[in-house]
């Protein structure tokens, strides 16, 4: 019997001056993870080449020893997305079995409970070199008119109540270390640090104009 567990992050995002925005999966919704570690069992990474083709790094944090592998990862963006691209350097990473882009249109199946989202990937489950398994990375170029890594961070739709959740940046399903249950969680997302510059000067403009009011 196959088990798996479901996680979903709203939180995490750190930002470079590479144009780069990371999000780490560490917190559990709708299945059990403690066969699988703790912390930040998933992690990715969007860093901007140039506008319109952003890199997506997808990284496996759980150990080989858990057992624990990657069957779906959800994303959202706010552009559509005309292109998926695997690339072999650095790393040679598990190759998804499909690829997909439809506004509000992917879910999981329904069972990840995050709402729904833009972008899917779906991996393998079967035991092979594309098993997407503990301590791997794979790594994407996804395109699209006037892409950059900020359009990612877009957040789900509510898909009714078979899948009710919403207001997730991104979902991802595990599975293969033997429990299942259901559970959820959100948390707050930390603005990167230009983000938070932006901010700080938007309220010092804000402060200015009403003292001039």
């Amino acid at each position: 019997m196959k088990t798996y567990a479901l996680l979903v992050i709203t939180a995490a995002l750190v930002g470079s001056a590479s144009a780069s925005v990371t999000l780490n999966l560490g917190t559990n919704i709708n299945g059990n993870v403690s066969g699988a570690g703790s912390g930040s069992w998933l992690t990715a990474e969007f860093e901007t080449l140039s506008t319109g083709t952003v890199k997506l790094t997808m990284t496996n944090n759980m150990t080989t020893a858990s057992g624990g592998f990657v069957t779906g990862w959800l994303f959202n963006s706010n552009k559509a997305i005309t292109g998926f691209t695997h690339l072999t350097s650095p790393v040679n990473g598990p190759v998804a079995t499909a690829t997909s882009y439809a506004s509000n249109g992917n879910s999981g199946a329904n069972d990840i409970k995050g709402g729904l989202f833009d972008v899917l990937f779906t991996f393998t489950n079967s035991n092979n070199a594309n098993r997407f398994s503990g301590a791997k990375s794979t790594i994407y170029t996804l395109t699209g008119t006037g892409l950059t890594e900020t359009d990612f961070l877009s957040v789900s739709t509510a898909g009714g109540s078979s899948n009710p959740g919403s207001g997730y940046y991104t979902a991802a399903k595990i599975q293969g270390y033997g429990s299942s249950a259901g559970v959820g969680t959100k948390i707050q997302a930390v603005p990167e640090p230009t983000s938070m510059a932006a901010l700080a000067l938007g309220g010092l403009a804000l402060l200015r104009r009403r003292k001039k009011a």
